[in-house]
């Protein structure tokens, strides 16, 4: 996954400007498992993508948003901990899953 901001100055307070992403998944092509426990991580839109912590708590983020660098903090650390998770459960279907291919037939 990439994620693209920019360093602005708003008012004199330091900000970053999240201009764009690639490489995130909408809801529907994730493992159930990702998608039925927290935190996640989706793309929601092609300009916005959501964070669920299970808390209560969702980041929303569009392209175009200003975030402050505390935000911004918050929002990196969730994601690396969304991608971690995704990355194991990934892991953990790749080998639970890899004899299950191929055709079969059922005789009656």
């Amino acid at each position: 996954m990439e994620f693209r901001f920019k360093k602005i100055l708003d008012r004199g307070d330091q900000k970053v400007k999240f201009i764009g992403f690639n490489g995130v998944l909408d809801y529907h092509s994730l493992p159930r498992e990702y998608t039925s426990t927290y935190p996640r991580m989706y793309k929601r839109s092609e300009s916005c993508i959501g964070i669920y912590t299970g808390d209560g708590v969702s980041t929303i983020s569009d392209i175009g948003d200003n975030i402050s660098r505390e935000r911004f903090d918050k929002i990196i650390s969730l994601i690396r901990e969304c991608g971690d998770r995704l990355h194991e459960i990934n892991k953990k279907l790749k080998k639970q899953n890899e004899n299950w291919k191929g055709e079969f037939s059922v005789l009656i």
